[in-house]
């Protein structure tokens, strides 16, 4: 498997806050635009008069920032391209020895990314040597790099530090061996503590990929702005609460739980479930998704009473929610099955055995998810076999109720454990798939529960007849979920 069960079950040990640049731009990359905050008009007056000064003279600048840890320097000085993209380019971070030849190809590798006529300017941001003030040969260095713009593009080094003192120490330095600079320190104060609560509540959505993550119990409209010092500081306090809060909802189970319900019908895309589940991970039921479809029933009622619940029980049992197609299902039943089986003897489904079955489920939402394989929404699946539609039409007919799912789901626990045993190493332990027993460490009593020694996966089947995930159905099918 591309995962380890555990590592793909235990939705809860992925969750986070990043209270710093790096790590949160890790984690959303190019998203990471949708919450920055624009710099204060002061700052963004002294960045343009440093790209006159650059431009009108083609040569760069080193300009030291100042500002307490956490104020937002380094997001200021990476993220120069969202302030100014027509006078920056995306901003090299640079952490390698301050001589000219180390910048000039460190600069030279860069420009590679470029168009070979961008002549914008390269910002540099020298992030590795806070409290750590560059010495007379580096400044010598660093003058020679910026007055012969190695590449052809003239560079603006940014300097974070956390003492104003230091910072205009640089300054002050550099000014005596290169001239009078366009600034010659930049005080970075960071975006305003008005913004600070939003801009928690957007990096836990944009960092997970799930809403309302502020309901699990650290919710940052609860902490007050003003009593910190920095945004970064105000952040850490809400990481540190809210990763305390995520140990002890996986206390609270022995065992990370997955649940993956599964609607089996004569439906053969997702359907309403594309507006039930999340976006951005495949298959997990959204909280939005799920009210929105039960405005008026009394089981959505009681649940948008109780949102944060909610998102809590789809979180910390990692609930999905698929969908079989007649073709998969059929093919698991009939090849995975007893022999005979007078039901679909009679209809003349052709049995190709266990094989075929494997690769028929591997092709599904569920056995990629199973599998560790992912999950590519939208996917071609082709045709429907139409002996498939009608054979599962025929099952249908003879109905889901007093008992009968209980064989079917007896049926998809063996499919299931010759589909994911197929894929073990020679020398692996067998899963085991037991079908509706009780969980030893809960009162869960899955349809089919997917035992491995670190968590469990256990499987809701859904039985229904005609085209269930059709759009007349989506409140049944979310109050189902």
């Amino acid at each position: 498997m591309t995962t380890t069960s555990k590592d793909r079950v235990d939705l809860l040990a992925s969750l986070r806050l990043p209270d710093r640049y790096e790590p949160l731009h890790d984690a959303v990359g190019d998203q990471l635009a949708n919450i920055l905050v624009a710099p204060a008009d002061a700052a963004q007056d002294e960045l343009a008069s440093i790209i006159d000064a650059v431009k009108a003279g083609r040569q760069g600048t080193l300009v030291p920032l100042s500002g307490p840890s956490g104020a937002g320097k380094t997001t200021f000085a990476a993220s120069a391209n969202q302030w100014k993209a027509k006078d920056f380019t995306s901003t090299l971070q640079y952490a390698g020895e301050l001589t000219f030849d180390a910048l000039a190809q460190s600069v030279a590798t860069f420009r590679k990314g470029l168009a070979a006529n961008d002549n914008r300017v390269i910002p540099i941001n020298v992030d590795h040597r806070e409290s750590s003030p560059p010495n007379e040969a580096e400044l010598s260095a660093i003058k020679r790099f910026l007055r012969t713009t190695p590449g052809g593009s003239p560079a603006v080094i940014f300097w974070p530090e956390t003492n104003a003192d230091t910072a205009l120490s640089i300054g002050n330095r550099y000014e005596e061996i290169a001239g009078a600079q366009p600034v010659k320190t930049l005080r970075i104060e960071g975006p305003p503590r008005s913004t600070w609560v939003d801009i928690a509540i957007n990096t836990l959505r944009l960092a997970n990929h799930v809403e309302s993550l502020e309901t699990l119990g650290v919710d940052p409209r609860d902490y007050d702005p003003s009593q910190f010092s920095s945004l970064g500081e105000f952040l850490r306090r809400i990481q540190s609460d809210f990763t305390r809060q995520l140990f002890e909802l996986r206390k609270s189970l022995q065992k990370p739980v997955e649940v993956i319900i599964v609607f089996a019908s004569e439906s053969d895309e997702p359907g309403v479930l594309s507006s039930l589940t999340n976006s951005s991970r495949y298959g997990l039921l959204d909280t939005s998704g799920l009210l929105a479809a039960t405005p008026d029933s009394v089981i959505g009622r009681w649940w948008s009473g109780r949102r944060g619940l909610l998102t809590r029980t789809i979180v910390q049992l990692n609930a999905h929610a698929f969908f079989l197609s007649p073709a998969a299902t059929i093919s698991a039943l009939r090849n995975c099955g007893p022999t005979p089986d007078e039901f679909l003897d009679a209809l003349g489904v052709p049995r190709a055995g266990t094989s075929r079955a494997i690769r028929d489920l591997g092709r599904t939402d569920v056995g990629k998810r199973l599998s560790g394989a992912g999950a590519a929404k939208n996917e071609g699946r082709g045709t429907p076999a139409k002996e498939a539609t009608a054979a599962f039409q025929l099952l249908a007919e003879r109905g889901f109720n007093l008992g009968k799912d209980k064989n079917l789901n007896r049926i998809m626990a063996s499919a299931w454990a010759a589909f994911l045993n197929d894929k073990l190493e020679d020398d692996s332990p067998q899963i085991i798939v037991d079908c509706e027993t009780s969980l030893d460490f809960c009162r869960l009593i899955p349809d089919n529960a997917i035992i491995y020694d670190d968590s469990v996966v256990a499987i809701e089947y859904t039985w229904r007849k005609g085209e269930f995930l059709a759009s007349k159905n989506r409140s049944t099918v979310a109050n189902t979920s």
